[in-house]
C-alpha cells in the first residue's frame, strides 16, 4: 500500500492539467495526442453509519493510466487491489458536431482472482455517449457495456453538473451522481440492488479531487453494471492529474 501512495504521489507532481472524469463511468476522453492521464481510485469498505465512515474494515485502491498514442486513439491499462485485478485495452473516441455528442468505444481485457478457482479473465466492450453541456452547465452521460465473463448486458447512467465557483486554489467545482440499473439479474453473478453513487469535484490548477458516497465499493463500470450487495454507504475518493509529453 505504502509504495502506491509513493507511486502515485510522483506520477501526479509530474502533471499539468485534467481530463474529463466521472465517479466510475467511462467518459470520452479528452486528451489530445502524447498526453497521458493518470487516475487514483480509493473505496472504503465499512459502511457509513452515526458519524463513521468505516475504516477498520480496509478498502480497495486502484491505479489507472491513459495515453492519447493517435488523434482518436488512446491505450489504457488499470490495477485495482481487490481481487488483484489487471485491465489493458484500448478506445477510439468519435466527435458528432451534429449532435454536440461525445462518443466512445473501448475494449479492455481483465483477469482477476477469485480463490481457489483460477484466474477469471475475458473482455469487456463499453460505449460511452456524453452530450455537450446543457446550458453551459450540466454534461448527461451513458454507459452500455458488455462482460464477456458474465455474459451480461450493463447500463450506467450518469450527469455532471458544473458550477462556476473560485475559492482560494479551487476553480470550479462539480455534483455528479450515477446510477447502474442491474439489465440481467440471477443469484450467481449479480448482487441484489442497482448501484448508485453521488459525489463533489474540486478543481484546482493542477489537480482534481472527488468525494464520493454510494452503495458499493468495488471501482469501475464493469463491477458495478452487476449491482451492490445492500443500499448500505460508502465514503471513496478519486484524484485525477494528467502529464504533456
Amino acid at each position: 500500500m505504502k509504495r502506491i501512495i509513493l507511486l502515485s504521489i510522483i506520477i501526479c507532481s509530474l502533471a499539468l492539467a485534467l481530463e474529463n472524469t466521472a465517479l466510475n463511468m467511462r467518459v470520452p476522453s479528452g486528451l489530445e495526442q502524447k498526453q497521458l492521464y493518470f487516475e487514483i481510485q480509493h473505496r472504503i469498505k465499512g459502511k457509513i453509519k452515526s458519524g463513521s465512515i468505516g475504516l477498520g474494515n480496509g478498502a480497495d485502491v486502484a491505479v489507472g493510466l491513459r495515453y492519447c498514442v493517435l488523434k482518436n486513439i488512446d491505450i489504457n491499462t488499470s490495477w485495482i487491489r481487490d481481487r488483484k485485478e489487471y485491465l489493458i485495452g484500448a478506445s477510439y473516441k468519435y466527435y458528432i458536431s451534429k449532435a454536440m455528442l461525445k462518443s466512445q468505444i473501448d475494449v479492455q481485457f481483465f483477469s482477476y482472482e477469485k480463490l481457489p478457482l483460477p484466474r477469471r479473465q475475458n473482455f469487456f466492450y463499453l460505449f460511452s455517449l456524453q452530450a455537450d453541456p446543457l446550458g453551459g452547465k450540466f454534461s448527461p452521460l451513458v454507459n452500455f457495456g458488455y462482460d464477456g465473463y458474465n455474459q451480461k448486458f450493463g447500463l450506467g447512467l450518469g450527469g455532471d453538473l458544473a458550477f462556476n465557483f473560485s475559492f482560494g486554489p479551487i476553480e470550479s467545482i462539480g455534483l455528479i451522481g450515477e446510477y447502474y440499473p442491474v439489465l440481467d439479474r440471477d443469484s450467481i453473478s449479480n448482487g441484489p440492488k442497482n448501484t448508485f453513487a453521488a459525489g463533489l469535484k474540486l478543481n484546482t490548477y493542477l489537480h482534481q479531487f472527488i468525494f464520493l458516497a454510494g452503495n458499493n465499493y468495488d471501482i469501475g463500470p464493469r463491477r458495478l453494471m452487476l449491482g451492490a450487495l445492500n443500499n448500505d454507504f460508502h465514503f471513496g475518493f478519486v484524484v485525477n492529474r494528467f502529464q504533456m509529453f
